[in-house]
């Protein structure tokens, strides 16, 4: 019923009825027909097919040895049968006796000791057809049951999450931040929540909270006369043992019954927030002193006592100190979940967890790994125990062509990229069983390690000086591919690894990305009217330094199948190029022991690889492949050169250990800041004795950043660029200047690289009118 029908009721006497009296009819009708429904009627088929659809395949049998695949591959005459077998056994109120045994394992709990039988969280391996009934009667009470519970609580319930329990809480907080209040948090842990509840008081609850007493006597039903038998690791097993009380953790029901067990909280005068057993109160006043009453009184209440027992765990006070407020919300982000890169003590405990519990309970499976998420134990395991160095297939090789650049210079073996894409079907399964051999035997054709090198002039350098250029390998087009395609395989492995704060030439990210991830916390620094310093750190021939030994070492520690990272290494190793010149020349053949092939696609990966591990900073970090910048912002200037000449140390000391130069000449340093009395304050940061050098607006991945980010100067770079390409244009047209087909592929191809480089203003429009006023 809407709330128009409850208006079309009472129309005729609506002068005699007062606002209330018309919400409460409406909500007596919605209370009318909940009692009415039927939920302890026959299940029908569509019910049962409903919920077979989503039980999931793999899990461990219960007492009575079914699996679920038994049940969910079964005929038409068998589904009819269970539909009527369950329909009996609710309308009868019986249920088998097989179906009250649990297997019980038991699971420690994290960071506590394996001596104590406290630090173990026993879980239920129910009977299969025993989870798909509790699903069924799930799916039948949870309308009516949701519509009872209390809006704090949100544990288990559709829509709701753990996220939005703790969104609720840091945004009450934050408001109290806003009112400058003092605010104080408790957070509650129950005794063996689940394992104590009371039945005969779940009864009475349950009757309160559902409106068919029958169905809430075959849930008691099911509660009552259960058993179970202890499996430890070894596979020894207990004697049986018998349950007076408790909910079965594993089933899942359990946590609806638990809601409604403690859905009747007393009314505190702090604010409640519950995930389950997981439940909290908070509480701001404007003196400590009120904030301390107020939570003693609501925690002697006494009904809360009796009812919850609560053993106090954490008792702390909130305050406006920022480190604080920071270090809670890393704490919060759930990115950070994963805990950062795996060990090897975690991955063995998530391989024996995956053998023990079968690949699928991945609910059970996170509970071995303490700090991990289900989501990422099941990436990890997969990463794990794929077999990267299978053979290829012709599907991964067709991908690999679609993808692959007409028009490419060939390396040294002369095949163009057109040779390759355009062969038959012959072809490509001998050129797939090719790629296969070679990692199959880590072996290559000696052809496709030797490169041919071109020198690239670097923007803004002089001609006559060697160090100007950047070597580019023309590499053979088929060894291209098969770079691509182990790429495709490693990259969702190496990927979970890299940190966040690296974005080199990873998939969904950019140099956009990272340039306004750097100019938005220098916002953030201008708000705080703080002063803050970058530095810009440039790695002297990054690519050609990279130390085989080192790379080969981090690679183990990332990629976990040793074979594809020794076939990686092999095709690193005995390389050697020929340099070519514009006019044809070419030098002797000289051989390399180091370094990444720039112009190869594995190249920024490993390098990503390579510089993984970078250590931990005061300042924070942005990555973009070797392009890295640290930024820290402090109240005083002094602060900021301490923690940046602190950080750089820790930096330099790092790159010179892995064989890593920093071009101290080329890395500088810049202020940023909205004082124009300090317009000409510069830092003294300096490196192994070397001062750095200061830029007023230095140039960060393509963007002038200057101090006030205003970007007047890089405005008046893209104009001056701009203006040169269009006399250019102009001169191309000659008389058929104008919107021609031709002038537009010319605009297309050299005015949008300019204007659309990074961030430089709130105002697109503004700036697009600004560059373009200025040239026309």
């Amino acid at each position: 019923m809407t709330m128009t029908e409850a208006g079309q009721r009472v129309q005729p006497n609506l002068s005699r009825f007062s606002v209330a009296t018309i919400i409460r009819a409406f909500r007596e009708h919605n209370r009318a027909a909940s009692v009415n429904a039927n939920l302890s009627g026959d299940f029908t088929p569509a019910e049962l097919k409903d919920v077979m659809a989503k039980l999931k395949q793999g899990k461990a049998p219960g007492s009575d040895n079914i699996h679920p695949e038994f049940v969910t591959h079964q005929c038409e005459i068998t589904s009819a049968w269970l539909c009527a077998f369950f329909s009996a056994c609710l309308r009868r109120s019986k249920l088998p006796r097989t179906w009250r045994r649990a297997a019980v394992i038991a699971l420690l709990k994290p960071n506590k000791p394996a001596d104590d039988p406290k630090s173990y969280r026993p879980i239920s391996l129910l009977c299969v057809p025993f989870k798909i009934l509790e699903r069924m009667i799930h799916s039948r009470i949870e309308p009516v049951v949701d519509s009872q519970l209390p809006k704090e609580q949100a544990g288990f319930r559709r829509g709701r999450s753990t996220v939005d329990q703790v969104t609720l809480l840091t945004q009450d907080l934050e408001d109290s931040f806003q009112a400058k209040a003092k605010a104080g948090v408790v957070l509650l842990d129950l005794t063996a929540a689940y394992d104590t509840v009371w039945h005969r008081g779940l009864h009475l609850k349950l009757l309160r909270t559902i409106p068919d007493r029958h169905m809430v006597n075959f849930i008691m039903e099911m509660l009552s006369n259960r058993s179970f038998i202890l499996q430890t690791s070894d596979g020894q097993r207990s004697r049986l043992r018998r349950l007076r009380n408790g909910v079965p953790q594993g089933s899942v029901l359990s946590p609806m019954l638990f809601n409604i067990y403690i859905f009747d909280l007393p009314v505190t005068t702090s604010r409640r927030y519950g995930y389950a057993d997981d439940l909290a109160i908070m509480l701001h006043q404007p003196t400590w002193k009120a904030v301390e009453e107020g939570l003693n009184q609501d925690m002697d209440v006494d009904q809360l006592i009796q009812g919850l027992q609560p053993s106090l765990v954490r008792k702390g006070r909130w305050s406006e100190d920022e480190d604080q407020v920071d270090q809670l919300i890393q704490g919060l982000q759930p990115s950070l979940v994963r805990k950062g890169r795996w060990s090897e003590d975690e991955d063995q405990a998530l391989l024996q967890a995956v053998a023990h519990l079968g690949e699928r309970d991945w609910c059970l499976i996170k509970l071995e790994v303490p700090g991990r998420t289900g989501p990422s134990c099941r990436a990890r395991a997969a990463s794990v125990n794929a077999n990267l160095s299978g053979d290829f297939t012709p599907a991964e090789l067709k991908d690999v062509m679609a993808k692959l650049k007409q028009g490419k210079a060939p390396g040294s073996d002369n095949i163009h990229p057109e040779f390759v894409t355009h062969q038959c079907e012959i072809t490509s399964a001998w050129l797939c069983a090719f790629f296969s051999a070679c990692l199959r035997r880590s072996k290559l054709p000696r052809t496709w390690r030797r490169a041919a090198v071109i020198a690239l002039l670097k923007p803004n350098k002089p001609a006559d000086d060697p160090k100007s250029y950047r070597p580019i390998s023309l590499l053979c087009v088929p060894f291209k591919i098969l770079e691509r395609m182990i790429h495709s395989r490693i990259e969702p492995v190496v990927d979970s690894q890299l940190p966040k704060e690296q974005a080199g030439f990873r998939r969904g990210r950019s140099t956009v990305d990272q340039v306004t991830l750097l100019t938005q916390d220098l916002e953030d620094s201008f708000q705080a009217k703080a002063k803050a310093g970058v530095v810009l750190l440039d790695l002297t021939a990054a690519y050609d330094t990279v130390w085989h030994r080192g790379l080969h070492l981090k690679l183990l520690r990332t990629i976990p199948d040793r074979h594809m990272v020794n076939f990686i290494m092999e095709m690193l190793s005995n390389r050697s190029f020929i340099l070519q010149t514009s006019d044809g020349q070419r030098s002797r053949l000289r051989r390399l022991r180091n370094g990444v092939p720039q112009g190869s696609v594995l190249s920024p990966m490993l390098f990503n690889i390579y510089i993984f591990d970078l250590p931990v900073t005061t300042s924070r970090r942005y990555g973009y492949a070797d392009d890295l910048a640290i930024m820290l912002h402090q109240p005083t200037w002094k602060a900021v050169e301490e923690g940046l000449n602190q950080d750089m140390d820790v930096l330099a000391a790092y790159l010179r250990s892995w064989r890593l130069q920093l071009s101290t000449g080329k890395t500088v340093s810049a202020v940023f800041h909205l004082c124009n009395r300090e317009a000409r304050r510069e830092l003294e940061i300096s490196v192994e004795n070397k001062p750095l050098e200061f830029q007023q607006a230095p140039k960060y991945l393509g963007v002038r950043l200057d101090r006030t980010l205003s970007y007047k100067q890089h405005l008046d770079e893209v104009r001056a660029k701009v203006t040169a390409r269009v006399s250019l244009i102009r001169r191309l047209a000659g008389t058929t200047w104008g919107a021609s087909a031709k002038v537009d592929q010319l605009i297309q191809g050299l005015q949008p690289s300019l204007v659309r480089k990074g961030r430089w203003s709130e105002d697109e429009d503004q700036v697009m009118r600004r560059v373009v006023g200025g040239v026309t």
